[in-house]
């Protein structure tokens, strides 16, 4: 799995987007990837504000079996 983490509520820029869908292609052929995910915070972490996974809302307890794979 490959996460980009964005604070302040900022989205990856055009360059990195790119770059990003490069990566998720060739990934893509391994059996084990799990995405490529954009993981965004309304400030600086979980603990203070809001978060967006793949621009739909998540709390602290999804983002932790997101991340555990569950």
């Amino acid at each position: 799995m490959l996460i980009e983490e964005k604070r302040h509520g900022s989205q990856p820029k055009r360059w990195q987007q790119e770059m990003f869908d490069m990566l998720d292609k060739a990934a893509k052929h391994d059996p084990d990837y799990r995405g490529f995910h954009v993981l965004v915070f309304e400030n600086t972490g979980p603990d203070d504000g809001k978060m967006w996974l793949d621009g739909q809302p998540i709390d602290r307890d999804g983002l932790i079996a997101f991340l555990r794979f569950f």
